[in-house]
């Protein structure tokens, strides 16, 4: 390994992703330094000295936000170089080859022997999790909440389906990682012919973000809003029909407009009452099935058709005693 500059690339020898997060960064070296400690390798301890620093060097650029941000950007030039700046290159990292006092920090023990205690989600006593370089004393982290955002539908836009482009604010790690800060974000999504009240379209591993969590869903949540002539509920469409008296009694046939713009005529077949009720099949909203028929047709629910009798304001003597023998 003498007289050759080989270009370091901190994931490949922590055996990790570039998308990898804080609590497999940390797993991949706890496995790492144990495996190359010289304490552990003492007829190897030439080779091992060095993968160990190397691993020690990887755990301690790709643990830190700053440094790892730089190397992701600028790669490991760029790291120990420095970066461009107002006062020209900045942020020159130097690794000290402190290798054993990274581990030490790291798992609080100078003994690679001793068993270390792994914990995912909660925090125990001597995990390595609890920060940066594993200290025990810190609180646990709560994963980071999925990221709910409502969007606003029409009936018609959840009838006809449509394309919204949804804004919303995620929380994302800020300087030094160690707290979150409020970040703009945009999202296209389809809303499908037939999403009900409630629906939720999940977007995975774009919501908020944590130190030592993977990122959060972001989730955004159909919101209906009130119509001025139909109700829903569940596939069917309700609407209340006027009918003045004399067509409630004549038993004419009455046209009403769907929600589509339509006009449909509705045969009455008996005197309209306040309590009457008619049901027209495959006129209320599109149904979402997993298997869509075979030649395209949405099948929908059904248009229940409510009425309100409109009475006259005012009826004379005459009007009243030519009704009497017809109602009686």
């Amino acid at each position: 390994y003498m007289g050759r500059v080989i270009k370091m690339d901190y994931y490949q020898i922590l055996e990790v992703k570039r998308n990898a997060n804080d609590l497999e960064i940390a797993k991949a070296y706890r496995r790492l330094a144990l495996k190359y400690h010289p304490e552990k390798n003492k007829e190897n301890i030439a080779l091992c000295t060095y993968l160990f620093g190397q691993v020690g060097e990887a755990y301690e650029v790709l643990s830190e936000p700053i440094k790892k941000g730089i190397f992701d950007e600028f790669g490991e030039s760029g790291l120990k170089e420095g970066i461009p700046g107002k006062k020209g290159k900045e942020y020159c990292y130097k690794y000290a080859g402190n290798a054993i006092e990274i581990f030490n920090k790291f798992c609080n023990s100078d003994n690679p022997c001793i068993e270390i205690v792994e914990s995912v989600g909660m925090q125990m006593e001597g995990s390595i999790f609890g920060s940066a370089y594993g200290g025990a004393k810190e609180k646990p982290q709560s994963p980071p909440e999925d990221l709910v955002v409502n969007c606003e539908c029409t009936l018609e836009e959840l009838y006809y389906g449509c394309w919204k482009k949804i804004k919303f604010q995620r929380e994302e790690l800020g300087f030094g990682g160690k707290s979150t800060v409020k970040r703009e974000g945009t999202v296209d999504i389809e809303i499908k012919p037939g999403y009900a009240h409630g629906t939720l379209i999940r977007f995975p591993g774009i919501g908020n973000q944590s130190s030592s969590y993977p990122w959060s869903d972001l989730l955004i949540k159909v919101v209906e809003l009130t119509h001025p002539r139909f109700s829903r509920k569940g596939n069917d469409l309700y609407y209340r029909y006027k009918i003045s008296l004399l067509n409630a009694l004549v038993i004419a046939p009455i046209e009403i407009e769907t929600l589509d713009h339509r006009m449909i005529t509705i045969v009455l077949d008996e005197i309209i009452s306040p309590k009457t009720k008619k049901a027209v099949v495959d006129e209320g909203m599109p149904i979402i099935k997993e298997k869509p028929d075979k030649n395209g047709k949405l099948e929908k629910g059904t248009h229940q058709i409510q009425f309100d009798i409109e009475l006259p304001d005012f009826l004379d003597e005459e009007n009243k005693m030519q009704l009497k023998p017809l109602l009686v």
